[in-house]
């Protein structure tokens, strides 16, 4: 704040506190504040601010709860930035005030449809901070929070962890859960970080079926110690189940010693030809991926890798070509953000290449010239500059992804493939599309208007179609034109409402992230 109104506040405050009234003027009583307190500080001749806001949040809710003016916490709950002040109220206040703070909390929740999961789960991760809390007030809270969990999708688990480690006590064991429940439960851990969430993870992992090694397990390390986290929690799935590791320290690389043998594998940031290979399995190594390495500047360890079949390589900036894999028996290969100047004409030399990915630039106007084998069977052009004239030249085309505007001149072009059965577009207009009758399966990105009355008579064929509706336009994403095509299998990610459900079998679509319908 302007330090004048910071120096009308504290002369408010003093004809209260005779004793410090006259010791200086309001102006010379902050001049001590601010040098001495170690609380405030001035950035600028004319500002004043809290050198930390944990201060500012302690102060905040000391003062709220001393005026009881709960109101003011509880219309404010639903913005981060006023959770730690809650927490902090909650901390302060007497027993009764405290479940009188909790109590409001759920009732505003069960209120306020929009805000509802935040106010909830924020009364639950508050509880620990209570000293004292009546058994019903507790009850409550937690009937709410139980209904919210367990989360079921990654952005379900980001805004159940930004509530902190409180929320941990909430979280279940795996017995019970269902597949898409686990990696969300694990992600709330391992994004809190610390001593508690560390003891959930071991005991959770120790719990998991022996079948099962969820992905956000292998990611979770980052924020632990890495020998101490394979050592306990990974090492006893080594050589029982596909470990994806994702390594973005120089602690982790080492650590990947105690996992071996490492069969898919990602590495992270500056890391030198030795020290990516050096833990790696040349008989077990399936699957590679390099990304923002700058220190990369060859690949003829690869040749060292004989099991390796998919390589993929992203902002590598000091890669220059792909000569060092010619004649290797990759079968896929993905690149992004390469140089401008990177050569791509290694490519003809991998016979085995099955797979190809470009969310590059390419050195090419066309699909006419990029240097491929033609025995290609799956093609991504996640993003390139290059037309799609002379796609037709890999007729063994199965899975064909494109992102980017789609002409009609394109689609004819994809119209020439005989063998497409996987179609997954973004950026699209439907309007120019043709008729596709060999496609069975289709995917739409995220579009701004799905068209989904136009799908039946361009894809008569489908078996199966997805849609991601993250920036679909409207708030409700009819799927009864789909109702056309029998026997079709939907999956619809991040609707805010799906119409048209009860044209189809409730096995036919499948709701990402699923809906609850536990209700209190």
């Amino acid at each position: 704040m302007e330090r004048a109104t910071a120096t009308a506040l504290v002369n408010d405050a003093l004809p209260a506190m005779q004793a410090v009234a006259e010791q200086g003027t309001a102006d010379q009583v902050l001049t001590h504040l601010v040098g001495r307190s170690g609380l405030l500080r001035q950035p600028t001749a004319d500002t004043i601010d809290f050198v930390h806001r944990t201060f500012q949040d302690y102060l905040g809710a000391k003062a709220a709860i001393e005026a009881h003016d709960f109101p003011l916490l509880v219309n404010n709950a639903h913005d981060d930035q006023w959770e730690d002040v809650i927490r902090m109220a909650v901390a302060h206040a007497r027993p009764a005030e405290s479940a009188d703070l909790l109590r409001r909390l759920v009732e505003r929740g069960d209120a306020d449809d929009e805000h509802k999961g935040r106010l909830h789960l924020l009364a639950a991760a508050s509880l620990q901070y209570a000293t004292e809390i009546a058994p019903d007030a507790r009850t409550l809270v937690e009937q709410r929070a139980r209904v919210l969990m367990p989360p079921r999708s990654s952005e379900e688990a980001e805004d159940l962890a930004a509530l902190g480690p409180g929320i941990l006590d909430l979280l279940p064991e795996p017995q019970g859960l269902e597949d898409d429940e686990v990696g969300p439960v694990i992600k709330i851990a391992t994004a809190i970080g610390g001593d508690q969430a560390y003891g959930f993870l071991r005991r959770f992992a120790q719990s998991l079926p022996p079948d099962s090694t969820p992905h956000e397990l292998c990611e979770g390390w980052e924020r632990f110690k890495a020998d101490q986290y394979a050592r306990d929690i990974l090492l006893p799935y080594r050589g029982k189940n596909r470990l994806y590791m994702d390594v973005r320290t120089h602690d982790q690389r080492n650590a990947l010693q105690l996992l071996k043998p490492i069969t898919h594998i990602r590495f992270q940031g500056e890391f030198t030809e030795d020290q990516i290979s050096e833990h790696l399995s040349p008989e077990h190594t399936h699957t590679l991926h390099i990304s923002s390495d700058r220190l990369l500047r060859d690949l003829k360890f690869i040749r060292n890798l004989p099991a390796l079949k998919t390589l993929e390589l992203s902002e590598c900036a000091q890669l220059a070509h792909l000569e060092d894999l010619a004649g290797t028996s990759l079968t896929s290969l993905s690149l992004t953000n390469q140089p401008r100047e990177f050569s791509f004409d290694a490519l003809n030399s991998l016979p085995e290449l099955t797979s190809l990915s470009f969310y590059t630039h390419l050195p090419s106007e066309s699909l006419a010239e990029v240097p491929a084998p033609e025995g290609l069977t799956s093609l991504n052009l996640g993003w390139t500059d290059a037309s799609l004239r002379g796609i037709s030249r890999w007729q063994q085309l199965q899975e064909l992804t494109i992102a980017d505007g789609l002409n009609n001149a394109a689609w004819q072009e994809i119209a020439t493939l005989p063998h497409l059965t996987e179609l997954c577009i973004s950026g699209y207009d439907l309007k120019h599309a043709v008729s596709l009758s060999s496609v069975t399966y289709l995917r739409l990105i995220s579009p701004s208007d799905p068209q989904l009355d136009l799908i039946p008579n361009l894809f008569p064929n489908l078996q199966r179609f997805f849609i991601n509706c993250q920036r679909v336009q409207s708030d409700t994403t009819d799927i009864t034109p789909l109702s056309q095509i029998k026997g079709l299998e939907i999956s619809v990610s991040y609707a805010s409402s799906v119409t048209g459900l009860e044209r189809f079998t409730p096995e036919a679509v499948r709701l990402y992230p699923r809906p609850r319908t536990t209700s209190i």
